[in-house]
């Protein structure tokens, strides 16, 4: 049998379930306003990530660029070094860019173009080849880092009496375009003609050569 308090109390629950719908009603407006900003920043946020990642493609394809043009002019330098210095053969040197997670890899390959065959760097060539190319390599970095000296310790010895000449030529050309200077260290009296200046190191004394007398100019004394 159904009692007044359980209508009563059956009102009640109606009347609260009421008060939550109009509760929620009211704030109808102030829901669906909230809804269309967070769709607007969803949709923000949206364009955002599309335009972060266009972004790191074109960064992608930037980088790529810049390796593409740089390479392409050390590729050249490589290329005008060997001919004017090795007037006697046809190399060209081929430059490949590769990447590996992430990791870029430069792989240089050395072309006999009269014959159209690969030349191994390693055993096809004597170390003259490799001196050239291992210091033009050198000076590109170098230049690229802007540096104003480069240093040699003993890395030109292996160079053909031929090949001297031409070498130092190429590399005074580059270097008084460059603005670089460089320093050589050895124990070849070949070099000398072709430096502007000659230093004799010998137990601590460094004393200033003429290049041309081959005589003693004057001497540094290491101090006690």
């Amino acid at each position: 049998m159904i009692t007044a308090e359980d209508i009563k109390n059956t009102v009640n629950s109606v009347n609260y379930n009421i008060s939550g719908v109009e509760a929620i009603l009211e704030r109808k407006e102030a829901i669906q306003s909230a809804l269309l900003t967070y769709g607007q920043e969803l949709t923000k946020a949206e364009e955002r990530i599309e335009f972060l990642s266009d972004a790191k493609g074109y960064y992608v394809k930037a980088v790529d660029l810049m390796y593409e043009e740089s390479i392409g002019a050390l590729k050249d330098t490589l290329n005008t070094a060997l001919q004017y210095i090795m007037f006697d053969k046809n190399y060209a040197c081929n430059l490949t860019l590769e990447d590996k997670r992430g990791t870029k890899n430069l792989y240089i390959s050395l072309l006999d173009v009269d014959n159209d065959v690969e030349v191994d760097m390693k055993h096809g060539v004597g170390q003259g080849v490799r001196a050239i190319v291992g210091s033009i390599l050198k000076l590109y970095y170098l230049l690229n880092q802007n540096s104003t000296i480069a240093l040699y310790d003993e890395k030109l010895s292996a160079l053909s009496d031929s090949y001297v000449p031409r070498y130092f030529e190429f590399l005074k050309r580059l270097c008084d375009e460059k603005k670089l200077s460089v320093v050589l260290v050895c124990h070849d009296p070949r070099f000398f003609d072709f430096a502007d200046r000659c230093y004799l190191v010998n137990d601590g004394n460094v004393r200033l050569m003429d290049k041309d007398e081959n005589i003693v100019l004057e001497e540094e004394t290491k101090e006690e």
